[in-house]
């Protein structure tokens, strides 16, 4: 049986980057462990590893979810993934959906996970919706790791500098 303890964080790149990375550093900072693509070299990660931190290793798939990122391929494959992954563990939450904008959820958020419970970010700010993930996570009882996802943010930001 897989170790299920990654938070993976699916967004659509490079539109939701910014909060994206935001978001996984804060939650490294909080000790959990983190799976996000941005920490990953140029050409990585490869949908097979994408493929198996979903279907393997995550705990939680948290979705950004916005008009810009909902569309893009890479982010629907992602979610389908989790969606099933979803159904064969019987766990309704985990697939943690945000919703970044103002994007409907009649027309525009993807079908595998327009039903779900949203944190609802439109027109709050990135504190708040920090404060929601945490909450919820601790009422999942999501565990905390002594492995440190500050490694890979120290790579994304020199990256980024």
């Amino acid at each position: 049986m897989p170790n299920r303890d990654s938070i993976f964080i699916s967004h659509g790149n490079p539109e939701d980057n910014e909060f994206a990375g935001w978001l996984a550093a804060r939650l490294a900072a909080a000790g959990y462990k983190v799976w996000i693509d941005l920490w990953h070299g140029k050409g990585h990660p490869t949908w097979e590893e994408i493929e198996v931190e979903i279907r393997a290793n995550s705990k939680r798939v948290v979705a950004l979810v916005s008009k810009l990122g909902a569309v893009k391929a890479g982010f629907k494959d992602e979610v389908n993934a989790a969606s099933g992954v979803a159904r064969d563990l019987g766990d309704k939450g985990f697939i943690v959906p945000i919703r970044l904008d103002d994007i409907s959820f009649r027309t525009e958020v993807p079908i595998q996970i327009a039903r779900l419970n949203f944190i609802d970010g439109h027109l709050r700010g990135w504190d708040e919706l920090l404060a929601d993930l945490l909450e919820q996570f601790e009422k999942d009882n999501i565990p905390r790791t002594t492995i440190p996802s500050a490694a890979l943010f120290d790579t994304w930001l020199a990256r980024r500098e």
